[in-house]
């Protein structure tokens, strides 16, 4: 364990988790709003659009069970741990790293809040971290058939009207 500090060798206390946790919300919503500025097709768009409102919301879910647990209003978040959200945001990166970028971080982001929850010696707290490792299960998913059909026609971020390509022959 050389050269960590003592609070890396420990792990992250439980509040500590929430405040990673929301600051990799906060940056989420940021990317996929970012996101939205960038893409044409009106179908993506709402798509990057639901995926930002879903990590604002997960924001409020933590929010809320750090409030309970510490009965302060503002967390503490901590500047590093295991969930990192900064980076190039999508007017930097072409399509299929706009996309490949924010699968990334959606598995990364499954993969604390399930390490997390495996952790977690409070069954409420567990129960909650691994509903959210679920649901960024589930953005992986849809970012990935994005990728496919970015894939299998290069210009669908570009369209303006997707519809042709959906009721094609």
């Amino acid at each position: 364990m050389a050269g960590k500090t003592k609070r890396e060798a420990r792990g992250l206390t439980g509040l500590e988790v929430l405040g990673v946790a929301i600051r990799a919300e906060v940056e989420a919503h940021r990317y996929y709003t970012q996101a939205m500025k960038e893409v044409r097709n009106p179908l993506l768009r709402e798509k990057l659009s639901r995926l930002a409102a879903e990590e604002k919301r997960h924001r409020q879910i933590l929010e809320e069970r750090y409030r309970r647990s510490s009965g302060e209003e503002f967390p503490a978040i901590p500047r590093k741990g295991a969930v990192e959200g900064k980076g190039k945001m999508p007017k930097d990166l072409s399509p299929e790293e706009m996309l490949q970028v924010a699968i990334k971080k959606e598995r990364e982001a499954a993969q604390f809040y399930q390490q997390q929850a495996l952790r977690s010696a409070d069954m409420s707290g567990r129960f909650m971290l691994e509903y959210l490792a679920d649901f960024e299960r589930s953005h992986e998913r849809s970012l990935q058939a994005e990728l496919k059909a970015l894939n299998r026609f290069p210009d669908w971020f570009s369209l303006k009207d997707p519809m042709v390509m959906l009721v094609g022959p």
